[in-house]
């Protein structure tokens, strides 16, 4: 015959429950708060001896963010990247419903372009690319998209070959080249 035994002990565990309230406040700051009476129903701490495991975790090293990202493009318009937005739930004044971009690579500067319709795109590129190359002195090398049906149209693609701009096509949702376009999709209310 097996004969159980019931270990048990009786302590108090406020701390962690505190601990986890306080998004993983560390102890000593736990018992500061509870000293200034900053928090009212905190009980007093007693530091456990113990270690929270999610907190040595989430204590890992981790490389920093670079606060600069660099391009590897060496002048303007070498790539361009372009999306287009919409449709746009409540349209412009001018009845626009979409609006294309376009991210010069190198100096990061950004065009917006107000479109009625997504087929509106070619000739907005090609309005774009004739400032931008009569302004700058320089020739647009590559456009880099997401390959919406706007820009893997038979006339985009003629366009392109014709003026020696390489289209590069990049599957949606993921970073394009290093550079993260750090731009947010406008959805529907």
């Amino acid at each position: 015959m097996l004969e159980h035994r019931c270990l048990a002990t009786a302590t108090s565990k406020g701390e962690w429950l505190w601990h986890y309230r306080l998004g993983h406040l560390n102890f000593n700051d736990m018992c500061d708060l509870q000293k200034k009476q900053l928090v009212s129903g905190l009980p007093e701490i007693e530091i456990p001896k113990e270690v929270c495991e999610e907190c040595v975790q989430s204590k890992q090293h981790r490389n920093n963010f670079s606060k600069e990202v660099k391009s590897k493009t060496k002048a303007i318009l070498e790539v361009v990247y372009s999306d287009v937005c919409g449709p746009i739930q409540v349209e412009s004044i001018g009845g626009n419903k979409y609006f294309v971009t376009f991210i010069d690579d190198f100096s990061r500067k950004l065009w917006t372009y107000l479109i009625k319709k997504k087929s509106d795109v070619l000739d907005v590129f090609i309005k774009y690319k004739s400032m931008v190359e009569r302004q700058s002195g320089h020739k647009l090398k590559t456009l880099r998209t997401y390959g919406g049906g706007e820009y893997v149209s038979n006339e985009f693609d003629a366009l392109c070959e014709k003026e020696g701009i390489g289209h590069e096509v990049v599957p949606p949702y993921t970073h394009l080249n290093k550079m993260e376009l750090q731009r947010e999709r406008i959805e529907p209310l």
